[in-house]
């Protein structure tokens, strides 16, 4: 409102001096006024039929924007974040947004391990095969936008059931040689959020930077946590259509973990907590380059090459719940703690390519790559650690288990966007993957366990199909086979008394989904004031791994079945976008389903027709 007052003034003045005298010429210099319009978000986004090098047609997607008038990102709140992707399960298991816990269709939220997590096109999970759990998720205020793909983005980017989800940073703005952002938030329970962000241009050079720290007493006993992270990009643009990027990120975090009640303890007092001398931190190192050029108006690539070194680190009071945690009579010391550690060394290049060409004047789009990735992990549990109350990771006598595992993968995919005319698609697509798996260790201070060795080739096809009318209606459906490696954790038994079958396998299956969206508008308003996206699907999960009877096996297979719906009213924008209020809306967004076991192997003990675990009938 401040310029349109530059404005108004100059023309008063201009005015004024004409009426004074006609023949008198002043010319007066105004500084220079820049009036940025807020015009509302648009909601219920979905990713566009070629997103970068990603065939998107047909398919249930969302794209997420993130800003200050979305979600209360100081807070790292994925709940208002995601309030309106239809299906989403989210498991709180912090205090605030440190880790996200995300599922859909039935599956289990454990540290999103069911997707295929990543920042900005790279793997940001421990280890994309055998240990897929995210410990990592960036801070929201350095988030633009959250691509999220179900079950058929297996063809694009491999495992898992669930989908895949990329956190897309924010980038330096073209032409701005310095911008500098701060945000400090104090809130209850001793909670402060500090963020800084420092990004800019000049010439051909392009940067990002930012430093995020939070940290809270939490608003439960025993739960103080504290979490870093800082990010570093650099990028050189060669040419327009030429581009080379290169980024670091490094997190760190520790978190106290409440604990030791029964349930009725739990139902009486949620804030008790018996468990003072509990930590978990997760150190966490990526760095990456990528390489981008558009050869010509017919052939883009991206080369792009990651890394993570990383850790997991515990300690603490592990005892069964019967054994309370108290000073020992005899030593007048608490009880030592036991130390778990987990280091990871995982790095990958992917060569993605986008392809264009003509058929009958309409143009058709190829996405095809290859993509190489090594893993390593080492895993140590059972150290005997110290007996104080603090995170303290000094091993005071060896650690009982010490297993170390490595991973070795090769993957060929190509999907085809084929525009047959009417408004009609179709995109068949094939992934082939080489996975190799070998483990060696010891999991008692006397008992090693074999080196064993795995390798199995996986094809997966799948197939997408949409008719657009317009921009009101939209048909799609598809349907993609999946699948789920056998994780470390699955490898190793538990315990001397459970066994691994030796014929264990993988979990594969298959997504399929049909639905209807679009967006409806009034004549007199380019703002939608209906947006839908209703859509029925299929998840099939078979070689479910379990331990029945003291061995670890496949238990049997399951179906999850169901409807997501988004629907997002605005009734100020049927009018028009009078009194700049068309942002105004009502939307719904949810789930119901159906995810039930079809067979069982232990035929005592048949759970066939039973609800699977981690999946609610309705989420809303």
């Amino acid at each position: 409102m401040r310029h349109l007052k530059y404005i108004f003034s100059a023309f008063l003045f201009s005015h004024y001096i004409s009426a004074q005298n006609d023949s008198l010429a002043i010319k007066v210099q105004l500084p220079d006024i820049r009036i940025e319009i807020l015009r509302p978000l648009p909601s219920g986004e979905i990713l566009s039929d070629v997103n970068g090098f990603q065939i998107a047609a047909g398919r249930k997607t969302n794209l997420v924007r993130l800003d200050g008038r979305t979600a209360d990102l100081t807070s790292g709140l994925y709940r208002q974040a995601l309030s309106k992707v239809a299906g989403i399960s989210i498991w709180e298991n912090d205090g605030s947004g440190i880790q996200t816990s995300i599922a859909t269709r039935g599956l289990s939220p454990n540290r999103s391990w069911e997707f295929n997590m990543r920042q900005d096109g790279a793997d940001i999970s421990a280890e994309t095969f055998g240990y897929p759990e995210a410990y990592y998720t960036p801070p929201l205020e350095a988030v633009e936008r959250i691509d999220i793909t179900r079950g058929a983005a297996s063809l694009a980017y491999g495992p898992q059931f669930g989908g895949a989800i990329n956190y897309v940073l924010r980038k330096a703005q073209a032409g701005s040689p310095l911008r500098f952002e701060s945000s400090q938030t104090l809130g209850s329970f001793g909670t402060f959020n500090s963020w800084q962000s420092f990004s800019g241009s000049k010439g051909k050079f392009f940067w990002t930077s930012w430093l995020h720290h939070r940290n809270s007493n939490g608003w439960r006993d025993n739960s103080r946590y504290f979490t870093r992270t800082g990010f570093i990009s650099l990028g050189y643009a060669f040419r327009p259509n030429l581009r080379i990027e290169a980024n670091t990120t490094l997190f760190n975090m520790q978190s106290q973990q409440p604990g030791g009640l029964f349930d009725e303890e739990l139902n009486s007092n949620p804030l008790k907590s018996h468990r003072p001398r509990n930590w978990i931190s997760t150190p966490w190192n990526m760095a990456g380059i990528s390489l981008q050029h558009e050869v010509s108006k017919d052939w883009n690539y991206e080369l792009k090459l990651f890394g993570n070194i990383s850790e997991r680190n515990s300690v603490g009071f592990v005892n069964q719940l019967q054994i309370p945690d108290t000073i020992n009579s005899i030593t007048k010391e608490y009880n030592t703690r036991q130390l778990d550690r987990d280091f990871y060394r995982n790095g990958g290049i992917e060569f993605r390519n986008l392809f264009r060409w003509r058929m009958k004047d309409r143009e058709q789009t190829l996405s095809a790559g290859v993509r190489a990735y090594l893993g390593e992990t080492e895993r140590l549990n059972g150290g005997k650690g110290s007996s104080g109350n603090d995170y303290n990771m000094r091993v005071k006598e060896d650690y009982q288990r010490n297993l170390n595992y490595q991973t070795q993968n090769l993957a060929i995919f190509a999907e085809q966007l084929l525009q047959l005319g009417g408004g009609f698609t179709i995109t068949p697509g094939a992934r082939l993957e080489y996975l190799l798996n070998n483990s060696n260790g010891r999991i008692t201070a006397g008992t090693t366990i074999p080196e064993a060795s795995k390798t199995r080739i996986i094809p997966l096809l799948g197939i997408s199909s949409s008719w657009k009318k317009s921009e009101k209606l939209e048909v799609y459906g598809n349907i993609s086979q999946a699948y789920r490696p056998v994780t470390f954790a699955e490898l190793t038994p538990s315990a001397l008394t459970e066994s691994i079958d030796p014929d264990l396998r993988d979990s594969k299956g298959f997504n399929s989904e049909f639905g209807l969206r679009g967006q409806i508008a009034a004549e007199a308003s380019t703002l939608p004031y209906l947006i839908y996206d209703v859509n029925a699907f299929i998840l099939r999960y078979e070689n479910r791994i379990g331990v029945l009877n003291n061995l670890r096996t496949n238990i049997g297979n399951s179906e999850s079945r169901g409807v997501e719906a988004y629907l997002e009213f605005r009734p100020l924008a049927i009018a028009g976008q009078r009194f700049g209020m068309a942002d105004f809306s009502v939307f719904v967004s949810g789930t119901s389903m159906r995810a039930e076991y079809l067979d069982w192997k232990d035929k005592a003990a048949d759970r066939s027709g039973k609800k699977v675990e981690y999946a609610p009938d309705l989420i809303l």
